[in-house]
């Protein structure tokens, strides 16, 4: 589902115990058309046991609409939830005008009772045994008057909740090509957790304190390994005391743990031409270095050498035989200068 957390994967639809979060029903959905997938059916096929008991129903927009309190009406259970306004069959004119923070607008029909309620957002309720009224609560920072079809539906609506979040405790769950080990490993893990909610409820009525999930997971897991058959009664009595003598032992992990990829390494260039260019390349740039670099040297060796003989130059301008040897010098120079050049060249 698309506004779901965990977008892909198998789907189960759980009919959950409002408090403990205990799963009382499940079915898993298999795209089987002979089998009908829509809410209404899916909400009745897993309320089949707890039909004409007397029990209430908390659903969520997903499930809750006119149509399902039609079905439910005559089987003595009540539903309350929380409904889209594009449901069939809902009033039309509930939803006219603008409201105000703490407005709370309804209808009837029969005993099905359609509000709607404004606080921050809009909230619209079915409820087929609450009446129209309002109730002061304690919200987070000021006291707050709310509907009592949404009180009830806050405090009861945690069930899945609740059976979602013991299942994150201590997850069996591996990572595995065949999808078939991921529905068992997650039934597995819930198989723990409903007889954890089963024990500490028999606990409870006779007096004892509850246990917690680590040691009941702990006790089960010593449960199945002492069947297995071993050589030695000592053996035996080693598998039995395993976790409750070990201080370091640990429960199942969450995942295994993901190895960083190796590094592929880089196969040598087979093609010798390419590797050929490529060192040509690489020789003809160093030479250019060298070359750019020598160039460098030179011309700040000419600047140097035609600022001596300017100076020179005009210390000896007076004199006719001054200047021819300044002319001279001049020659000299500039025939060092062109031999430091050509072995500069010659040795690159």
């Amino acid at each position: 589902m698309k506004d779901k957390p965990t977008k892909w994967g198998f789907k189960l639809y759980e009919l959950c115990e409002s408090k403990s979060g205990y799963v009382y029903s499940l079915e898993v959905y298999c795209a089987d058309k002979r089998l009908s997938n829509k809410p209404v059916d899916v909400t009745m096929r897993l309320m089949q046991p707890l039909l004409d008991k007397g029990h209430r129903l908390y659903i969520d927009n997903y499930y809750c609409c006119p149509e399902l309190w039609g079905r439910l009406k005559g089987r003595a259970t009540m539903m309350v939830g929380t409904c889209r306004r594009n449901r069939v069959d809902m009033p039309a004119d509930l939803f006219e005008g603008r409201q105000r923070a703490g407005d709370l607008d309804y209808r009837r029909k029969g005993q099905l009772l359609a509000t709607r309620w404004f606080d921050k957002w809009e909230v619209v309720n079915l409820s087929s045994f609450h009446l129209p009224q309002l109730r002061e609560t304690q919200g987070r920072f000021e006291v707050k008057q709310k509907p009592l079809a949404v009180i009830d539906y806050v405090n009861f609506m945690s069930g899945v909740d609740h059976s979602d979040q013991l299942l994150s405790f201590f997850p069996m769950r591996r990572k595995s090509q065949k999808w078939l080990k991921k529905p068992f490993f997650h039934l597995l893990t819930l198989a723990s957790i409903q007889t954890n909610i089963l024990l500490n409820k028999h606990r409870r009525q006779h007096g004892k304190r509850p246990m917690n999930l680590a040691s009941v997971v702990k006790d089960l897991i010593v449960s199945m390994v002492s069947h297995i058959d071993v050589e030695h009664d000592a053996d035996r009595d080693n598998v039995n005391c395993l976790w409750h003598e070990s201080k370091n032992a640990t429960l199942f992990n969450s995942a295994p743990r993901r190895m960083a990829p190796k590094r592929e390494e880089k196969r040598p260039n087979v093609n010798a031409r390419s590797a050929l260019t490529k060192q040509r390349r690489l020789d003809s740039s160093g030479c250019s270095k060298k070359i750019n670099g020598s160039r460098q040297q030179l011309g700040a060796l000419l600047v140097k050498l035609d600022s001596a003989l300017t100076a020179s130059s005009t210390l000896t301008t007076s004199n006719t035989m001054t200047n021819v040897h300044s002319q001279n010098l001049r020659l000299r120079q500039q025939l060092i200068i062109s031999r430091i050049y050509e072995q500069e060249i010659s040795t690159l």
